[in-house]
């Protein structure tokens, strides 16, 4: 008997990767005596014009069933609920799976089906699986494109989604994103993604790593291109000049528009042919780039002249400006034996051996793109070494077979041969991080950003606090994304998991950070656990909020040399920081006047910050007319920009830095003071305290003070906020003592600068690499907040779920009699059996459908425990907590990949119908009932 398949698919006989590989891999599966069946959304019309009307045909053994005249045409960009569901393709479908009666579901496409066919499958616990040929499942787009044609660094929480396509139903899109993934997450035995890159795309839109595996694809003509043209191909240069090729559909996100302006920037002779479809317009764009003409535009071809096409060829590029998944033309140009240039961007590094078969290039830089031809026309020997080295095509019955392991192994969840279960649990791309905030500014945090990201030995962007990048784009989307910038950014990540660096002085958190916080941001690092203390008390999970200090230069900020015994000087204090009010500068003025009044021997420096940007607000009238007065003690102001060797020199030249603040995070002049040896004075009870140890300076006695939460506006704190208040005569007393101890003054400098030591950015630098590391096995909140169990009003001991196939076969009956068995009316148990009410019926035919189970399990549902059908529509995290909720789970059919995957994360137990491993489980229920009566 026939092996049924039903794969889904756009378009049949249409062009493009995703529906030239499902109408070749079902022509196939038919020859080999799968009976298949392909639901596809047919870009052609009917005569008829009626809408949603259905064609059944029949081509090469393949059954062909259409849906015609949709009110979509390639993407339906402003109807994210139809993309969920669009019911009258929803029920199509569903009749045909109710006739056909497929035992696997392969979807090579939704877009403009609809992710309701998931739930239909589901529901009759069919094993299903899904290739990914774009990005549909995370992007309405498709592309991860915006609609400027810019990479988009991801979905987030599908709020951009909307703004993006030009719609304004913002929730809308948000529930797209959220409840296509849950339908993935459930009701897909395994996504087969074509590339590591996709792999990690969707990981990092919050897909179970668990459910993506990487299969890629090959083409049977791909044998041919290598008999005909690559194999025997003549290694070396075929003309005088560099002749260099651009293969596929000529769209400008394919980038042929990049390798016309890097021909014009090649000092090489070279010629460039674009060789695939092209529209007018845009053919004439790329004619008005070529300066040199050494462009020729070759219009389309047929899949059977490709070959012919690149037989004399030197060099293919494909210079793709998006995350390209896979492009068939890659493998292509490699059975023609023509090595390959590519982007490290998407999928196009992994067709290659950069440096052995191909070689690679930054993405989007038409500069190194020249740099990489103009190497391969100029390196002696390089052209015939790749062209060597090139292996022969992966054979399209390779992926064939390994199609077939996957559906005729779909009660192991998808897992295959060794070798490739190996190969997909032990993918582990570089983790690529986004960096987001202030860079090549002289603030602390713009200092901080540069300082970690030139030590961070990954994959990385820098972008600037509006999101424009510094760098060119990742290999992918971000796994990590942090972000340091003032005011915080917390709203939810494009893709992976948020880190957000916040530091705050004035104690209670502002509320909206805080849940923002608990919404978006899987890890907060703050710079002191003084910082700490302020957000865990307001509420954020102690767990979530980790300590990373800063760091400083140790090279730049040392101590200068000793004083050799010249003419006297005045003593020197020094602030360096905003003069606003937190820091304190209006104390230290205070204090210096009255401690030193009419004295010539010492002398206040004030080096203010931030008077034209973060700290423009502090009240500087006082220090200006103090300054410009002359009068004793004399006080200097500075408030030009200094480089940082002038600030290195500025600090040596004084002898104690006093830091009197009420509010700070950190305080990086005390820590760079240290460094060069100069000793401070600074609060106690606050962050200095846990890096600048008492023999370095003198702290400063203070007390807590509660401050109007109407200072704070326009931030308004979870509770009462309060600052440190430093004592100004213990104040005067210090600064005394520092003058009149030149000894103690040097000593305490000597230990600054050892405890400094332990600061270097090196060192902090691995503090981040370490909590960027350990974010990585976490799954992105990604705007899910903390998941919460879902509410039950059982109260019972052993929790057990189901997810019964409502439409199809399962083992229900098994499971009621092993409940009967081993439960009773007393035993502290219950089982539950979800069922969704757009899937499962009306609830008589629910409650028929357990009856009916029960009586073929022998079980008589008054003598055992509870059973609780859960009627509950889907929602975006609903099954994740409903397992969280739960103490076990059994498996019933094919189609429970997904809750397996779930309740593996949430440590629920896995048993199966008739395993010792739940029978034990529930007379362990019943005992413990027992033994409480």
């Amino acid at each position: 008997m026939p092996r049924r398949l039903m794969m889904t698919a756009f378009g049949w006989n249409d062009p493009g990767g995703g529906t030239t590989v499902p109408r070749l891999a079902a022509r196939e599966l038919a020859r080999r005596g799968w009976d298949v069946t392909v639901f596809y959304a047919s870009t052609q019309p009917t005569a008829s014009g009626i809408a949603y009307e259905l064609s059944e045909t029949e081509d090469h053994g393949v059954r062909l069933i259409g849906v015609h005249n949709r009110q979509h045409l390639l993407f339906d960009l402003g109807h994210p609920l139809r993309e969920l569901d669009d019911p009258p393709i929803t029920g199509a479908f569903a009749e045909v799976l109710d006739r056909l009666h497929p035992q696997v579901v392969h979807f090579h496409n939704l877009h403009n089906l609809g992710a309701a066919l998931l739930d239909q499958v589901a529901a009759r616990g069919l094993p299903a699986y899904f290739t990914t040929h774009n990005y549909w499942l995370v992007c309405p787009r498709a592309y991860l494109l915006t609609g400027a044609a810019t990479i988009c660094p991801g979905p987030g929480d599908g709020g951009r989604c909307a703004p993006c396509v030009g719609s304004t139903d913002v929730h809308g899109h948000q529930r797209r994103l959220h409840e296509i993934r849950a339908k993935a997450q459930t009701g897909l035995t395994k996504i087969l993604a074509v590339s590591d890159a996709v792999r990690e795309a969707f990981l990092g839109a919050g897909y179970d790593p668990g459910l993506v595996d990487v299969v890629h694809q090959a083409m049977p003509h791909e044998q041919s291109i290598w008999e005909s043209v690559g194999r025997d191909r003549p290694p070396g240069r075929l003309h005088e000049r560099l002749t260099v090729a651009f293969l596929g559909s000529a769209y400008p996100h394919k980038g042929p528009q990049l390798l016309v302006e890097a021909a014009q920037r090649t000092s090489a002779k070279i010629d460039v042919r674009i060789i695939g479809e092209i529209s007018a317009a845009f053919s004439e764009q790329l004619r008005a780039l070529d300066r040199r003409g050494v462009v020729t535009i070759g219009g389309a071809f047929a899949p059977e002249q490709i070959g012919e096409r690149l037989a004399d060829v030197d060099v293919a590029v494909l210079p793709s400006m998006w995350w390209d998944c896979a492009p068939l033309a890659a493998a292509e140009c490699l059975a023609a034996r023509t090595p390959l240039v590519v982007p490290r961007l998407g999928g196009l590094p992994e067709s290659i051996r950069d440096g052995i078969d191909g070689l690679s290039f930054e993405a989007l830089d038409a500069d190194d793109l020249a740099r990489v031809l103009d190497r391969l026309a100029g390196e002696n020997g390089l052209l015939a070494e790749l062209q060597a080295n090139i292996d022969p095509p992966r054979a399209f019955s390779a992926y064939v077979d390994e199609l077939e392991a996957y559906y005729t192994d779909a009660d192991r969840a998808g897992t295959l041969a060794e070798d490739t279960v190996a190969a997909n649990a032990n993918r582990q791309p570089a983790t690529t991080i986004r960096w987001q905030g202030p860079h090549g500014l002289p603030s602390s945090l713009s200092i901080i950003n540069g300082r970690i990201t030139e030590r961070l030995a990954a994959p990385l962007q820098r972008v600037q606090p509006d999101g424009s990048p510094l760098d060119p784009p990742l290999p992918h989307p971000a796994a990590v994304e942090v972000r340091q910038q003032w005011p915080p950014q917390l709203a939810a990540p494009g893709s992976g998991r948020l880190a957000a660096i916040v530091p705050w002085e004035f104690g209670s958190v502002p509320r909206d950070w805080a849940e923002l916080i608990g919404r978006n941001v899987d890890e907060l690092w703050v710079p002191s656990a003084f910082v700490r203390e302020m957000f865990v008390a307001d509420g954020v999970l102690p767990e979530r909020v980790r300590v990373i200090p800063n760091g400083v230069d140790l090279e730049t900020f040392t101590p200068g040399p000793r004083d050799g015994g010249g003419a006297p000087r005045p003593t020197r204090f020094l602030f360096v920081g905003g003069l606003v009010w937190r820091k304190g500068p209006d104390l230290l003025l205070e204090a210096y006047k009255r401690a030193f009044a009419g004295r010539d021997d010492v002398e206040l420096i004030m080096k203010d910050f931030g008077a034209d940007g973060v700290y423009r607000g502090g009240d500087r009238e006082a220090f200006i007319e103090h300054a410009d007065s002359g009068e004793l003690p004399l006080l200097k102001l500075l408030s030009d920009e200094l480089s940082t060797e002038e600030i290195v020199e500025l600090y040596r030249g004084c002898d104690v830095l006093v830091h009197p603040y009420r509010g700070e995070g950190f305080a990086m002049p005390v820590l760079e003071a240290m460094a060069c040896g100069v000793p401070v004075i600074t609060t106690a009870g606050g962050p200095t305290d846990e890096f600048c140890p008492p023999e370095a300076g003198w702290r400063i006695r203070s007390t807590r003070l509660e401050i109007p939460a109407e200072d704070l506006l326009p931030f308004v704190p979870v509770s009462t906020p309060w600052v440190l208040a430093p004592d100004l005569e213990h104040l005067i007393e210090l600064m005394q003592a520092a003058v009149a101890d030149p000894a103690g003054r040097e000593a305490r400098g000597d230990a600054g600068r050892i405890a400094a030591g332990s600061l270097s950015w090196d060192a902090v630098a691995a503090r981040y690499r370490e909590r960027i590391d350990a974010l990585m096995p976490h799954d992105p909140k990604l705007g899910r907040g903390e998941l919460e169990p879902f509410p039950l009003t059982e109260d019972a001991r052993v929790r057990v779920l189901a997810t019964p196939a409502w439409q199809g076969s399962d083992r229900l009956a098994e499971l009621l009699s092993d409940w009967g068995a081993h439960t009773s009316p007393t035993s502290s148990a219950c089982l539950f059996l979800l069922a969704d009410p757009a899937l499962a019926g009306e609830p008589e035919a629910i409650e028929a459908r357990v009856v009916e189970a029960a009586q073929r399990g022998g079980l008589d549902l008054d003598d055992c425990a509870d059973i609780n059908v859960l009627i509950e529509p889907l929602q975006a995290d609903r099954d994740a907590r409903l397992h969280i909720a739960m103490n076990a789970y059994v498996p019933l059919h094919a189609a429970c990949s997904g809750h397996v995957r779930l309740a593996r994360t949430a440590g629920s137990m896995i048993a199966e119908p008739g395993s010792s491993e739940l029978a034990e489980m529930l007379l362990n229920a019943g005992e413990a009932q027992s033994r409480e009566h």
